[in-house]
């Protein structure tokens, strides 16, 4: 059987395209609820944007870390699938 690696390269892309669906399920929050985290969000993306023009990879690498959003939206995968159904998690915000 062989095993695919997943480089940072093609990963972080795909984080950042993932953050951006999830920042929109957040800034669609009732009474702007979720703009705050839609913000820190928004400030992980650019630093991982900036990390990948600059080929920085220590800070490509630091946008994948536990503290980022991206590291946060892995976890939380199954709680946000791709056709965006409501979650049985009480600690995933649902879309009005």
């Amino acid at each position: 059987m062989t095993e695919t690696i997943e480089t940072l390269g093609d990963a972080l892309p795909r984080d950042i395209e993932r953050a951006y669906e999830i920042r929109a399920i957040y800034l669609d929050l009732q009474g702007g609820a979720g703009h705050p985290a839609a913000s820190m969000m928004q400030a992980s993306i650019n630093a991982a944007k900036s990390a990948i023009s600059n080929n920085d990879v220590a800070a490509m690498q630091r946008s994948t870390s536990g503290h980022s959003c991206f590291a946060t939206a892995r976890q939380n995968r199954k709680c946000f699938t791709s056709s965006m159904e409501a979650s049985d998690d009480p600690a995933i915000p649902q879309t009005s």
